[in-house]
Order: C-alpha cells, then structure tokens, then sequence
C-alpha cells in the first residue's frame, strides 16, 4: 500500500488566495498518505511538515505560513515508496534553476529506466535520487529543449514504466497536471464556483469536502494546464487498454469518491453481496477496517 500518495492543485483564475483550500484539501486526502505532507505557491519555497495534516498545531502553522498566499498551488500527502520518510523527501519536490517547478507525485516509475535515459543525455543525476525526482529532471531537460509540457511527456513516456499521477506548479503560475496512460492511479478534474478555481486533485472526496463540482476524470495520457487563461486540454498517449488499480475500490480510496463514473462505496457493497452469495456463513456480520481512518 506504500505506493498511494494524495495530490492536490488549485489555480483561482479570480485571483483569490488558495492556500486554505491547499490545506483544507489535504485533510479530505488524509487516508492517501499519513507520514508527511506539503504545499507549495510561487515566489516562496514549498511548506512541508512530517506527520498528518489534521494533527498539526492550526495557530502555529497560520503564524508559520503567514504571507504564504497565492491564487494557485500545489499539495501533496504521502506515504513511502522508493525512499526513507524523511522531511527532505516530502512533496513537493523542487525541480531546475531556470524554468523552476514544484511537482508532487502519486504512483512508482522503474527508476533504473529514467536514471539511464538521463546518462544517455548526458544530464546530472544520481542514483539516490527518488523516482519522482528523476521523473522531474527527464520533464525539465525536454521543456529546456523547447517542447511544451504534452510533447515533454510524449517523448519521455516510453521511459515511465509504472504509475503516476502528477500535479505540477510551474515558476510562471501554471497548474499543470498528467495521467499515465494506463490510468493506474486516479486523478480527477473539478469547478470551485466561489473563488473560480480548476482543482486537480486525487479523489472526487476532496471536491467535495471543498464545495467544488466534480467536471471529470483526468483521462489516461492526458495533460491539462491551467494558466490565467483558463484550462487546456492535450492527449500525449493513447491506449485502448486501461489498467485501473483494484486497490482503489476495494480498500485504498474514500468510500465517498466517484472513480471513473463509479461510486466507490457502491462498488464495495456490491463486492460484499456478491462474496455473501458466493460463500454463506452462519452469521451477520464480517468486521473490516476504514481505511480512510489515520
């Protein structure tokens, strides 16, 4: 279960200040990663603390965070993949000098593959670095290039063997958000009306704790960016086949959330009917834990 991590990204196109929906955001992903947590808008470095969102001291954090302020921004909760839980690994990571991005992640890529394709370009790496961060510098080195952010994914995507759901917060204020093209991990598009803001985020569960509507799901090989002029849309890859994650419905994701058009709760009564049918026992009732408790 260590690969779920929880990523949010919000732009207010009305230029109101989202931080406190970041954070509010953050809780409602609280199931999808409980050892650290971070958020991240331009012009400051990213806010990152161990530990879950819902237990940190509220007056402390607003006396820490005051003057962190933006109309778009980036959150992140996780859990460990392929590296220790430690303060300097927590999202979001902090990608190049010039063309500078924050990028947070919820998936596992083949780490041997990117560290190769990076020493084929001659770019600087090691191999202690985290496959996000390598995933991070193989999408800089193409954007230092001259592609847009489809033609980066487009040529890298041969090399991203595994899962990703990405949220990105570029130097210039642009959300930008990319589905692996097997859709392995889920990642939805939603509308906040009051502040008029495109929220990213992991489950549908978090629209809705923030009052948002759910527009849809961020479909597999698909990259969106949201700038001041609004939302664009682009497909780097397309597959006929899709490999969904059972996890997500059957234990990970919050009973709440809508996951390609489906009701995640609906999805487990129906697994416990069709179980009772198949093996009867002499009883009433089969405990299971919630996991979207801490």
């Amino acid at each position: 279960m260590s690969e779920h991590c929880g990523v949010i990204g919000i732009h207010s196109l009305e230029k109101k200040n989202i931080v406190p929906m970041l954070l509010e955001g953050l809780k409602a992903l609280q199931h999808r990663g409980q050892e650290s947590w971070g958020i991240a808008v331009p012009s400051h470095q990213p806010y990152k603390r161990m530990g879950i969102v819902s237990l940190i001291d509220e007056e402390e954090t607003l006396r820490e965070i005051v003057g962190l302020s933006g109309n778009v921004g980036v959150g992140h909760v996780r859990y460990t993949t392929t590296s220790k839980s430690v303060l300097e690994n927590a999202h979001p990571l902090e990608i190049g000098k010039s063309n500078r991005f924050y990028v947070c992640h919820n998936g596992t890529l083949d780490r041997e593959l990117l560290i190769y394709r990076l020493k084929k370009e001659e770019s600087s790496q090691n191999r202690s670095m985290t496959d996000t961060e390598l995933l991070g510098l193989s999408l800089h080195h193409n954007l230092e290039k001259g592609l847009n952010w489809a033609e980066a994914f487009e040529t890298l995507n041969p090399d991203l063997n595994g899962s990703f759901s990405i949220i990105i917060l570029t130097d210039k204020g642009e959300l930008v958000a990319a589905r692996d093209d097997r859709g392995f991990r889920p990642l939805c598009l939603g509308w906040h009306e009051e502040t008029g803001s495109y929220i990213i985020a992991s489950e549908s569960c978090a629209l809705d704790h923030l009052g948002a509507r759910l527009i849809r799901d961020v479909q597999p090989g698909e990259v969106l960016k949201v700038d001041e002029n609004g939302l664009e849309e682009q497909q780097f890859s397309t597959l006929n086949r899709h490999a969904h994650c059972a996890f997500e419905y059957t234990y990970f994701a919050h009973p709440s959330s809508y996951m390609e058009g489906v009701s995640v709760y609906r999805v487990r009564k129906n697994i416990g009917i069709q179980l009772a049918e198949k093996y009867p026992i002499d009883g009433d009732v089969v405990p299971s834990r919630d996991s979207t408790l801490p």
